[in-house]
């Protein structure tokens, strides 16, 4: 899953990749209890997200939700 989600964020660095592309793999509901954990985190790491989400998602979605945000 990691080695997917990486392609993922290199294809929308490269800008071949559009959040309808992979919206779909994520919930709403999920994105968005994501989406407000990491603004509230004013860096890019993810530990202190996946921490304040009590460890309810994987890293793997995190990164998703956040190239969700960076599109």
């Amino acid at each position: 899953m990691s080695t997917i989600v990486k392609h993922l964020e290199e294809l929308s660095e490269i800008g071949k990749l559009r959040r309808a592309d992979f919206a779909h793999l994520v919930p709403i509901s999920v994105v968005d209890e994501i989406h407000e954990a990491l603004s509230d985190e004013k860096s890019d790491r993810l530990s202190p997200v996946f921490h304040s989400l009590g460890g309810r998602h994987s890293f793997e979605t995190i990164r998703l939700v956040r190239l969700m945000r960076s599109k």
